[in-house]
């Protein structure tokens, strides 16, 4: 059953990306939606489910980059894979924890998106790091917090 939902999750969130780009639009920041869906795949459902569902949201918006194909499906791959992988190791039920996880990983997946993409040279990296990269870390932080307190409340509701 999470398949299908992961699946529509992911549907969603293409849909909200490629036809909505300028509702989530904050002084230039976009959220990143398909990595908040692979963090949370790896988390739930370990790496192996993470590594596939950032896969396949990262190929998906490798189709909109022709240029950078690839990058985004490794990139993706990799966050699911990664949080698939230290999940045990960590407490994941506690939004501080949820919140330090996302960011830091926004900030190092825009930190190698644009060391291989091959519009930026390596010069513009910091460049691009302070205007985007930290502004996007932290608009991505917050929906994946309201995703979180999203799935906490609705798991409490379906126990009740």
């Amino acid at each position: 059953m999470y398949i299908v939902r992961y699946t529509l999750l992911l549907l969603v969130a293409m849909i909200l990306q490629a036809s909505w780009p300028n509702s989530f639009d904050l002084y230039g920041f976009r959220p990143d939606l398909i990595m908040v869906i692979a963090l949370f795949a790896g988390l739930r459902h370990g790496v192996v489910f993470g590594m596939f569902i950032g896969a396949t949201g990262g190929f998906f918006q490798d189709i909109y980059s022709p240029p950078d194909l690839g990058l985004n499906t490794f990139l993706k791959s990799t966050v699911g894979f990664s949080i698939g992988y230290i999940r045990k190791r960590i407490s994941y039920d506690n939004n501080i924890v949820i919140a330090t996880l996302l960011f830091i990983v926004s900030l190092l997946h825009d930190f190698t998106f644009y060391l291989g993409s091959t519009a930026i040279t390596l010069e513009d990296i910091p460049i691009f790091m302070l205007r985007y990269g930290v502004g996007r870390a932290v608009f991505t932080t917050l929906f994946g917090l309201f995703f979180a307190t999203w799935i906490t409340l609705r798991n409490r509701t379906l126990s009740d």
